[in-house]
């Protein structure tokens, strides 16, 4: 079974996680294939493992601050910094979100997170990201190709039933239309993913194209998209926006009920 979609645009177009099988989201350099992981972990709001191999623990904390209070990430950092208390009543909501951020981690070590996890709440993750796939060590790491790690990964999901995102890239002499075709994804990753998504960001949009998918619709050259407002400075993805909104502007920050949870 699918989790539910994180945006009202993935459910119109079939674009759903499921639960035992493995997704990738792909993007050249810059395309915020991380902010949409993150916000996906955010709006899902299912017990989470998130092995974070690309970015340092204060990046993240810094990140998912800024999109919990809606505060352009530096006031975040200053808030962080300064007030670590308030922070942490934030940063409470993602109490069932569990992160790995060694560099350089094999299939072996993912496993013994979900076994930890398990441990910890009772239940693999419902949801598994790995961001990014480059960074996994696995046999033919050196030649780029992931033809060897994707049925570890497969594997993986199905021995857990969480549904696995995989953050990859794209090439970058690929040019989209805005978003990259299936064919430009690296290395030989294409063949097990239940859904394979590609994305660009252009202005204040983000556009996304389903270009594999064994459950609903798709076009591999990429062209048929979708696109939702997205505010990189908060690392924050809308539904929709208020047309008077400034996301430029600081926001009161309204603490989360006492005892809130998922």
């Amino acid at each position: 079974m699918p989790l539910p979609a994180p945006y009202e645009e993935f459910e119109n177009h079939q674009a759903l996680l499921y639960r035992g099988a493995v997704t990738l989201l792909a993007g050249g350099p810059g395309s915020g294939k991380t902010i949409t992981s993150l916000n996906i972990v955010n709006r899902l709001r299912v017990p989470t493992l998130y092995v974070s191999n690309d970015s340092t623990k204060y990046t993240i904390i810094n990140r998912v601050f800024s999109m919990l209070t809606e505060q352009d990430m530096l006031v975040g950092k200053e808030i962080i910094e300064s007030k670590p208390e308030l922070a942490r009543k934030f940063l409470a909501q993602w109490a069932q979100v569990r992160f790995d951020f060694s560099s350089k981690p094999d299939v072996h070590e993912i496993l013994r997170h979900g076994d930890a996890f398990r441990e910890l709440f009772g239940e693999y993750p419902h949801l598994t990201v790995v961001d990014i796939l480059m960074n996994i060590d696995h046999e033919g790491v050196a030649e780029q190709n992931y033809w060897r790690l994707m049925p570890e990964l497969k594997e993986l999901a199905g021995m857990w039933n969480t549904a696995l995102l995989a953050v990859h890239h794209t090439s970058e002499s690929a040019k989209g239309d805005p978003c990259p075709p299936m064919s430009a994804i690296m290395g030989k990753a294409n063949q097990l993913p239940e859904l394979i998504m590609t994305q660009a960001i252009q202005g204040s949009r983000v556009h996304y194209a389903v270009v594999k998918n064994r459950n609903g619709p798709s076009d591999p050259a990429g062209k048929t998209t979708f696109t939702l407002p997205i505010f990189p400075a908060q690392f924050r993805i809308e539904d929709s926006v208020d047309e008077d909104t400034d996301p430029t502007a600081i926001r009161e920050i309204v603490l989360p009920e006492e005892g809130e949870d998922w």
